[in-house]
């Protein structure tokens, strides 16, 4: 037998999983594991024996396979207490993350046994919706790596073979058929019962197909909680749950849109935002006394230029990274490094104060002198609301020109608008379906900068956005 192949680590481990084998067994095992990490091709046993230099005596691996088959929990078992050793979790209480999965593989010859017709999850451009091989049900740890992001450490598989293919088998194997739901569930019953009384909080994550009852009800009686989504109405009435529930009477859908791209309609409204036009939009925000007179100074119309140009920029990436844009962070940077700047530089205000009998007292100051808390409230405080307003003054001056262009536009603005409005609030309840894999090349920078933890997966990116935009002990499904 030779392992120089391998590294020590791997040795050790291959030994620990062979330790439940008959002691005759124990070595072919190891070298049938090195043959697995060097297989080329399909993989197959024939390609795991050319890998391992089996030679001669390949028949002996055969029956060492049959061995391994009836030992299979026993080794799963022994897999999981080295994937607990070597990744024990990210402290006391801390839960431990599986996943729950089906997954098929293709299958080749007309009577391969357990093998049948199944949906195609990745048909691709030009494949079939379906496939003819396997289909296995796997239980896999979830953890995170510092390159790849989220990976799964496949722990235990057990083969679902549809009740109309079992056939022969049950009476030659004594083969019993098992729902895909009976299956997941067993495997995480195992797994309670091999970490023990004192184990860690688990959770499970599963796609939304196994949020049925034979499932949840068996997670539920072994402590588990479950991650996942329910697949549609349907699920509702299958857990029982109350039909008369109170109908939804209003609802606001709002669709991650970049701004419009006609900067020139932008660079003109702006143009506009200055004297007696600007003066009213600080009045409505900063809800200035009537009977005071307040006017921007040049310094301010810039300011508030730039803000508002600000999230028009921001919102271009809309499309692409949807609600993982942070555009009120972005905003609230922008104004802390507006106030810095001229904060000890300029006035933002011409302030004018008048009395019966006397001429009108004018004088440059930072705040308008209001009922705001019993201080005057200064630009930067409201610098948020006005550029909402301003942007919603946007969407009146492009609509109320006659051209269709500009009526595109409005639709588009009010779209962009809700989006921000958005990203502004905090939720109790946050519902997500979020996309798996890598980001698209232009959105990427993006992730780099505000989601360096998960930027190497869009799935785990997307429950940060989402568990950011919480109410404390609020919830995210």
């Amino acid at each position: 037998m030779e392992t120089q192949w391998l590294p020590v680590s791997l040795v050790v481990w291959f030994t620990a999983l062979a330790g439940v084998l008959d002691a005759r067994q124990q070595a072919r095992f190891v070298q049938l594991g090195t043959g697995l990490l060097f297989a080329r091709g399909r993989r197959t046993v024939t390609s795991w024996l050319r890998g391992c230099a089996a030679g001669r005596d390949y028949k002996r691996y055969y029956y060492l396979l049959g061995s391994v088959g009836r030992k299979t929990s026993a080794i799963a078992g022994a897999l999981l207490r080295i994937l607990l050793h070597r990744l024990p979790g990210d402290g006391p209480g801390t839960p431990l993350v599986f996943a729950i999965d089906d997954s098929p593989t293709k299958r080749y010859g007309p009577h391969v046994e357990g093998a049948g017709k199944h949906h195609n999850p990745t048909p691709g451009p030009a494949g079939s919706p379906f496939l003819y091989g396997h289909v296995w049900v796997c239980l896999a740890r979830l953890v995170r790596h510092s390159l790849w992001g989220a990976i799964a450490l496949p722990i235990l598989s057990h083969l679902y073979i549809r009740a109309k293919d079992v056939g022969w088998m049950a009476a030659y194997y004594g083969w019993q058929f098992h729902t895909k739901l009976e299956l997941a569930a067993a495997q995480i019953e195992w797994l309670v019962q091999q970490l023990g009384p004192d184990h860690p909080p688990i959770w499970v994550v599963t796609d939304g197909a196994y949020v049925k009852r034979p499932f949840l009800k068996r997670m539920l009686g072994a402590g588990v909680t479950v991650i996942s989504r329910l697949r549609c109405q349907r699920a509702y009435q299958e857990m029982g749950l109350k039909k008369d529930r109170p109908p939804i009477t209003k609802s606001n859908v709002v669709c991650a849109e970049p701004m419009p791209g006609e900067k020139e309609l932008l660079d003109e409204f702006l143009k506009t935002l200055r004297d007696d036009h600007l003066e009213a939009l600080i009045r409505q925000v900063m809800q200035v006394p009537e009977a005071t007179r307040v006017r921007a100074t040049k310094a301010m119309a810039d300011s508030l230029s730039d803000l508002v140009r600000t999230v028009w920029e921001k919102m271009q990436l809309a499309g692409e990274a949807g609600s993982l844009l942070k555009i009120e962070e972005e905003l609230q940077d922008a104004i802390r490094r507006g106030q810095e700047e001229w904060e000890e530089r300029l006035p933002l205000f011409r302030y004018a104060e008048y009395r019966l009998g006397e001429e009108p007292k004018e004088q440059l100051l930072r705040f308008v002198p209001g009922e705001v808390g019993g201080e005057g409230a200064t630009f930067w405080d409201k610098a948020e609301s006005l550029v909402r307003q301003a942007l919603d003054e946007l969407v009146s001056f492009a609509s109320a020109g006659g051209r269709f262009q500009r009526r595109l536009f409005v639709e588009d603005a009010k779209q962009g608008l809700g989006f921000v409005d958005v990203c502004r609030q905090r939720f109790h309840v946050v519902l997500m379906n979020p996309p798996f894999g890598e980001s698209s090349k232009p959105a990427r920078g993006l992730l780099e900068k505000q989601y360096p933890r998960t930027k190497n997966d869009l799935y785990a990116a997307f429950v940060e956005m989402g568990l950011r935009r919480l109410h404390p002990g609020g919830l995210l499904g």
